[in-house]
């Protein structure tokens, strides 16, 4: 178990944190062995884009607006889930015993479905085992591989997402049998597969590329934003092959096998339609001496691979996990090594796409469509709703401040707080809002959770009809000592008013106001239609 802290000024509780490869690289000296462990992956997070749209009947000056609709991904969940399989491997021969054992894991495919991901790969296997061969005991490798495929459970996943999900062995769940019989041997593998990474949904945003007035100038502010595309996974099966000089005192007279195979990518830089990956691939060389004594020498191989891919956009991060997946070594004349590499890449490729968001519309014309005639506004920065419609001189006809309002009742927050200098103080709902409907002599007014009191709330606005909660949810009806609720029904049947209430009333709650105001109220639920 081991632990690692990362200081960054760009991380921020909304990242994600993704981990393209674990690599574990131990290397033999004598009789010690040390362990590397190389950890490659990303660190991302979302940026999201508030838009404020006020709509007016008011015929003026035609506007034309033209659209463009681009793609961009958000990260919707984070996967860490285990799989569990089991195999046979048949080998046609008796053995001793069985030395060791090397797994690792090749994810060949990342599907989305609605609900969950579909991970196809593959397992393979190194095997170091121990057989008679007259009166001598010599040391094999045997290698074999085996397709696997499993359903991930994903909530938030449907069939436009993309998953980015690495694979590897739990070994501490893993449990290897044999079966030994006079003229063959049969391996039982368990393991335990866990998934890690991320998903992510493609979103279309529209965005305003350009406005044309038929009558008057606009000033117009425009800023440049960055957004992140997602490519589809990578995959390239790849080979690299190399020579090795090997110092004087080695003698190997016999090559058994490469086992603990591992690769890092240390850099890649992009080229026209290339990615260029750079790393170094590691491995023990398993052989015999002039002795027949088993030996190891540890190897590391630098790499560089160009592989093909097209892109239409400039490429902002590259993700990719590079798997050894077979190593063919042979000993040529002059005591040189040759080791050919076989290599699985997988990975995503992510590329920027900037455009221009208008930030501000100075003068706002009015946009005609149809009967309908409505203003666009874009929020500035830490803007509220009140600061952009004093800006937009919208008076307070349109806009009631209910915080310069008297409280006649009192308010109960609820337990609920605001923290301001290192001091937690009770939440005075300033950020609340209400929307009320004035139409055919009617006012109808939607309350939300009605957080500053509902008591309040309808001596403020006496509206006819009033759709929102009534945050009672807390009062215990059957409490006989707590009268607020028996005062509250009186209080709200003096209004003129058809009440529709729902969610943070509560259910019992509900019940006992009905009790007392009859047809006055009425509960609703979501997908109800009302007929005023």
């Amino acid at each position: 178990s081991f632990s690692e802290t990362l200081n960054n000024e760009n991380i921020t509780p909304d990242c994600h944190i993704n981990i393209s490869n674990s690599q574990f690289i131990c290397e033999f000296d004598n009789d010690s062995k040390i362990l590397h462990i190389n950890i490659d992956g990303n660190i991302e997070c979302s940026c999201n884009t508030n838009i404020a749209i006020n709509m007016f009947n008011q015929p003026n000056d035609n506007i034309i607006t033209k659209k463009s609709v681009l793609q961009s991904c958000n990260c919707v969940q984070s996967i860490n889930k285990t799989s569990n399989f089991d195999f046979d491997f048949n080998l046609d021969a008796k053995i001793n015993k069985m030395l060791s054992c090397d797994s690792k894991v090749v994810v060949d495919e990342c599907k989305c479905y609605d609900g969950y991901v579909l991970l196809t790969g593959q397992i393979i296997n190194t095997i170091i085992y121990e057989i008679n061969n007259d009166s001598s005991t010599l040391i094999k490798i045997a290698t074999n591989s085996t397709t696997f495929k499993t359903e991930i459970e994903a909530s938030s996943c449907d069939n436009d997402c993309v998953a980015d999900l690495a694979c590897y062995i739990n070994m501490n769940s893993t449990q290897i049998t044999t079966n030994i019989t006079d003229t063959d041997t049969q391996f039982s593998f368990e393991y335990c597969i866990v998934a890690n990474g991320n998903i992510y949904k493609t979103v279309n945003v529209d965005i305003v590329d350009d406005l044309y007035s038929l009558d008057n100038e606009i000033e117009i502010i425009k800023n440049n934003y960055s957004l992140c595309k997602k490519l589809p996974l990578f995959k390239s099966n790849e080979s690299v092959d190399a020579e090795i000089t090997l110092a004087d005192e080695i003698n190997i007279d016999e090559i058994l096998g490469m086992i603990n195979t591992s690769a890092n990518v240390t850099q890649y830089s992009v080229k026209e339609n290339s990615i260029v990956v750079e790393g170094v691939i590691s491995g023990n060389l398993l052989y015999l001496d002039e002795n027949r004594e088993i030996k190891y020498l540890s190897t590391q191989l630098p790499y560089s691979l160009n592989l093909k891919q097209e892109f239409n956009e400039e490429v902002c991060a590259v993700h990719l996990a590079v798997v050894p997946v077979s190593c063919k070594c042979k000993i040529k004349r002059g005591n040189t090594l040759t080791l050919d590499y076989e290599i699985n890449v997988t990975g995503s490729i992510y590329t920027q796409v900037s455009t221009e968001l208008i930030n501000d519309v100075k003068f706002g014309k009015v946009i005609n469509y149809g009967d309908i005639a409505f203003q666009i506004y874009l929020a500035r920065t830490n803007e509220t709703c009140w600061d952009l419609c004093k800006r937009l001189h919208i008076t307070q006809e349109h806009l009631i401040s209910c915080n310069k309002e008297n409280h006649p009742y009192k308010t109960n927050p609820f337990g609920l707080t605001i923290f301001e200098d290192n001091t937690f103080y009770p939440e005075d709902f300033r950020h609340e809002q209400y929307f009320l409907v004035r139409e055919n002599d009617k006012r109808i007014l939607f309350s939300g959770c009605s957080h500053k009191g509902i008591l309040n709330i309808m001596e403020w606005f006496k509206p006819n009809i009033l759709i929102g909660g009534f945050h009672f949810k807390d009062l215990d009806p059957s409490d006989k000592d707590d009268t607020r609720l028996f005062e509250a029904a009186q209080i709200l049947k003096t209004y003129n008013t058809k009440y529709f209430t729902c969610h943070c009333t509560g259910v019992d709650q509900f019940n006992f106001l009905k009790s007392i105001m009859n047809q006055q109220l009425e509960y609703i639920s979501t997908g109800q239609i009302i007929e005023i």
